[in-house]
């Protein structure tokens, strides 16, 4: 495989590309918009398919799931010093910023020591997510059952 490490550019032999590991994650999310109503009660659970496919401009974009992937490989780079590469398909805007303020702090040369600490880094953001859905979607029926309580009360029997 000598002409490999020229394709991928990282490498200058080839017996050292067995020494990169890699790894890939990949996350399919319901996504649920949430929105209070317009006289300003009420949660209501809204489609976000046709504001997203205005936004994005794709005619097979379905807007309903939310879909990420991660491609994760470190090794040794050119200079023979520990390299963690981390590549991010479709990441939510709160990952990039955890990611941005990950750059400016020190603790970015742990993950290069240790790099399945991004890995963790991505699922405490998607664990976040879903707990902001389970709490949004928790709104929405509380009020519901909140109003057919008031409407139906319990019979005694």
């Amino acid at each position: 495989m000598p002409c490999l490490p020229k394709i991928c550019g990282t490498y200058e032999e080839a017996d050292e590309l067995e020494q990169c590991v890699a790894a890939y994650c990949h996350t399919l999310v319901k996504n649920i918009n949430v929105l209070r109503g317009p006289d300003g009660v009420g949660e209501f659970i809204v489609d976000p398919r046709q504001e997203l496919r205005a936004a994005i401009q794709l005619n097979q974009f379905e807007g309903t799931w939310r879909k990420e992937a991660f491609f994760l490989s470190w090794g040794p780079g050119r200079d023979r010093d520990a390299q963690a590469t981390l590549v991010c398909f479709g990441a939510h805007r709160q990952l990039q910023k955890r990611f941005e303020m990950l750059g400016k702090n020190t603790a970015y040369e742990d993950c290069v020591k240790a790099p399945f600490t991004l890995f963790v880094i991505v699922l405490d953001e998607l664990f976040q997510l879903l707990d902001e859905q389970v709490w949004n979607l928790l709104n929405v029926f509380t009020e519901l059952e909140r109003v057919r309580i008031c409407n139906h009360p319990p019979q005694k029997q």
